[in-house]
């Protein structure tokens, strides 16, 4: 009897031991259902000018549209913020980058005040953080109520009624239909005004290259990506000179007005940019006969249709270089000659044209 009561003793243990156990393993999932910290990590580097917010502004931006960033020297994802001031406005610009991963192509933004290029700035970083975050900043929660708030002083009852009136309660006002978001920040570019004058040799009219004087202004749209067009309008003079053919001699002095259109532009850095045009130009070519008895003098119309290439550089915000090559088809090819028949020269069926100058811009 003893033995069996010994055996008996040590099997409750094991089933009691074996309890426990099972205890532990449905305590087990609880810890595993613990929330995880799914926030983006972001290291911030923030490059302001004079008087704008300082990082801790574009950070509460930022956590003002999404909870889900989190602040760190060291981060899965970096953001650069530069921030310059040029031409009276703010220019914004941010990096978003990876670890292992090159920049991505900067956001631009720009702006009279610095304040609202940040609060932009940071729209787009919650965004890039958490696609589902709210376009305007999210309101403060309200401070909780008073636990023990003042009681409501009791209206005076109005003479004769004998009793307190209750206070009417105040209706409601409707609730106020959902902000709508901001328009999408987008690049926004300016006119600007250019004035110059080139130098240049040109080809077609004898068989050597001639000087022609162009004086130019232009309009351009700047700070709008690539698809940034810009119109030319000026004057080109040729001036007058001796062009020596067969038996005789003839002087020549050439005029025309010039127009130009540049659809697009490449831009190479700050200060650089290509740009291809397409252009006419319209006047007139006087010419003269030399050591002739009877000098007579003609004027025949000059029209021509031009392919330009153009590169001009920035040395400054107003000064700028430029050079320019074209090639040109005349729409009326004259011949000039000397009675009966000594032909002078005749305009070629091509002509090219290369030339360097220099301009300001207006701000």
């Amino acid at each position: 009897m003893v033995a069996r009561a010994v055996g008996t003793v040590k099997a409750w243990r094991e089933v009691l031991a074996w309890g426990l156990v099972a205890l532990g393993s449905l305590a087990s999932p609880a810890a595993a259902d613990e929330p995880r910290d799914d926030r983006v990590v972001v290291a911030l580097r923030y490059e302001p000018h004079e008087g704008c917010p300082d990082a801790d502004a574009f950070r509460r931006g930022v956590e003002a549209r999404t909870s889900k960033v989190r602040w760190s020297e060291e981060g899965e994802r970096r953001f650069r913020v530069v921030l310059t001031r040029r031409d009276g406005l703010t220019h914004g610009q941010l990096e978003m980058s990876d670890v292992d991963r090159a920049p991505s192509r900067p956001r631009e933004v720009s702006d009279r005040g610095c304040e609202a290029v940040v609060d932009a700035l940071a729209l787009v970083a919650a965004l890039a953080v958490d696609p589902m975050a709210s376009y305007a900043p999210r309101p403060e929660p309200p401070e909780p109520p008073d636990e023990n708030p003042p009681p409501k002083p009791s209206p005076d009852p109005e003479p004769g009624l004998g009793a307190i009136i209750a206070p009417v309660d105040r209706v409601p006002p409707p609730p106020q239909p959902p902000e709508a978001p901001p328009p999408e920040v987008a690049p926004h570019g300016r006119w600007r005004w250019l004035v110059g004058a080139q130098l240049q040799l040109a080809s077609g009219l004898g068989s050597q290259a001639a000087a022609v004087l162009p004086l130019y202004t232009e309009l351009a749209l700047e700070d709008a990506g690539w698809l940034a067009p810009a119109f030319r309008l000026g004057i080109a003079w040729l001036p007058r000179r001796r062009v020596q053919g067969g038996d005789g001699a003839g002087e020549f002095r050439r005029f025309a007005a010039q127009a130009s259109g540049c659809p697009v532009v490449a831009s190479v850095g700050d200060h650089l940019r290509l740009r291809p045009c397409l252009g006419v130009e319209v006047g007139a070519i006087d010419a003269r006969g030399v050591d002739v008895d009877v000098s007579q003098g003609s004027l025949t119309p000059w029209v021509a249709v031009r392919g330009v290439g153009r590169s001009q550089v920035f040395a400054t915000d107003w000064l700028f270089l430029e050079a320019q090559a074209e090639v040109g088809v005349p729409l009326v090819r004259s011949r000039f000659l000397i009675e009966p028949d000594a032909t002078v020269v005749e305009i070629a069926p091509v002509f090219g044209v290369f030339g360097v100058g220099m301009g300001v811009r207006t701000p």
